[in-house]
């Protein structure tokens, strides 16, 4: 398995995507994804500014039909990008970058989360001679 990453603004335009490495950890519920960073190439002020989602969509491999397909997705609203670790909810197929509501179900009546560490990088600030 492994993530793809998507910022999406709130017309659904995707602004930016990546994917993890695919991860070869797995023990019980978990899917570890050790020490893989992931830099979005928007500035953080654009996504508040844009009214951006982030996206998270876990990918696995389906063998009988030899392609790749969503298992399941998270998201974090602009407001919620922030230092530290967070655990999302997760959701049913398919990912929906609108965010309606009426289109987005949790995943399983179980308490299952994903779970992220997130990094602010804040630019640097020219300093005045």
């Amino acid at each position: 398995p492994y993530v793809i990453i998507t910022v999406a603004d709130a017309r659904s335009c995707i602004i930016d995507q990546q994917q993890t490495p695919v991860s070869r950890r797995i023990s019980g519920d978990y899917i570890h994804f050790d020490d893989i960073m992931v830099h979005l190439s928007i500035p953080i002020y654009q996504i508040t500014e844009g009214n951006c989602g982030i996206f998270l969509e876990l990918m696995h491999y389906k063998s009988e039909k030899k392609k790749c397909s969503c298992r399941c997705w998270s998201f974090l609203e602009c407001d919620e990008v922030e230092d530290g670790e967070m655990c999302l909810e997760i959701y049913k197929k398919p990912a929906d970058y609108a965010k309606r509501k009426n289109r987005i179900w949790l995943h399983s009546v179980k308490e299952l989360f994903f779970h992220v560490k997130g990094f602010v990088r804040k630019a640097d600030q020219e300093e005045e001679d």
